[in-house]
């Protein structure tokens, strides 16, 4: 995948970042836009989602009185809260209202807790419905049918959070998105169909790039918001300084080679230092849930990231493993395999 990378840069709605973003090693989110709605869990939100609470009358109302008390405790936690999730999940046609802008660029769109997932006509029906079940699983990882934590799922609906889907990287570069100003109107993640491998990474003898990508959205638009001061994705958090310590020091910029105990250690050096918490993030989450560990891909990525499996994460990176495992911040336990089926 390293012989993939390449030396073009596509116009982002912020920051300029590499157009492999959405390759095996990404840098940071494709697309983003400022986001002055973002609420953390400490303002704006009830906890326990007492804002959502009522939304999705009908099927939701009432199934989840009493329970998801004592928060953290893990089944159970958010039944209940907002909307709930059917997982029929169908393509329609892109919304209009102030999001209308994006259909003259896509023509294949899906809803999951109400992140948008958006997609070209080139790009396979399967492959769409894949990132969706991906995203809905990461979301709502007990399959209850309702988000874990209401609180990611409310900042990503105020940020306009969304899953991007061309079917080849040729293809987004080619598009006019962001000459028309329509990237403007999102916070969006790219995911390429030719990455895309609804079989899964083993069967398809390449890692299905859905699990890092959805992550990423999930990441930098739900949880970071959600967890300023554990997961924000900046220099003193709690999340940084654990990757300090996995990369050997804390640096700014790239160390010419980094120290031999260091078992993170990603050279890109169109990376930034926020741009490094979120692919630390990604390899800490997918290691834990085992999406690393088959085949030869401990092997393969061992070049970046050296604690591939679960049992290494515990051992090499307790730090994370700690803040990851800490059920307080409700994040998932098990990998998305897109069977989504809420009970």
């Amino acid at each position: 995948m390293l012989s993939m990378l390449l030396e073009m840069t596509m116009k982002r709605a912020i920051v300029t970042l590499p157009l492999w973003c959405s390759l095996m090693i990404s840098c940071a989110p494709d697309w983003t836009k400022e986001n002055p709605g973002f609420t953390d869990s400490d303002e704006g939100l009830d906890e326990d989602g007492a804002e959502g609470e009522g939304e999705g009358e009908g099927e939701g109302e009432g199934e989840g009185e009493g329970e998801g008390e004592g928060e953290g405790e893990g089944e159970g936690e958010g039944e209940g809260e907002g909307e709930r999730e059917d997982g029929a999940f169908e393509i329609g046609t892109p919304p209009g209202g102030e999001l209308a802008p994006l259909k003259d660029h896509f023509e294949k769109y899906v809803s999951v807790f109400g992140v948008h997932i958006y997609a070209t006509a080139d790009t396979p029906d399967d492959k769409v419905l894949h990132c969706a079940r991906v995203l809905a699983q990461y979301l709502d990882n007990n399959e209850d049918g309702y988000a874990d934590d209401l609180n990611v799922v409310n900042n990503m609906n105020a940020a306009n959070a969304a899953m991007v889907m061309f079917a080849t990287e040729l293809q987004a570069e080619n598009s006019d998105i962001f000459e028309t100003g329509a990237a403007d109107l999102i916070a969006g993640q790219g995911l390429w169909g030719d990455e895309t491998f609804p079989e899964g990474s083993e069967a398809a003898g390449q890692f299905d790039a859905t699990l890092e990508e959805v992550l990423h959205l999930v990441t930098t638009e739900g949880v970071a918001p959600t967890h300023p001061d554990t997961f924000g994705i900046e220099s003193g958090t709690a999340i940084a300084d654990a990757m300090d310590l996995a990369r050997g020091g804390h640096f700014e910029a790239h160390p010419s080679s980094y120290p031999e105990e260091a078992w993170y250690h990603y050279d890109d050096t169109t990376c930034d230092y926020e741009c490094m918490i979120v692919e630390y993030y990604y390899w800490v989450q997918t290691s834990l849930l085992g999406a690393q560990d088959y085949g030869d891909r401990c092997d393969e990525i061992a070049v970046e990231w050296e604690a591939c499996t679960p049992e290494q994460v515990e051992s090499m990176d307790p730090t994370a493993h700690a803040l990851f495992t800490d059920p307080q911040y409700k994040l998932p336990t098990v990998l998305p395999d897109a069977d989504y089926s809420p009970m």
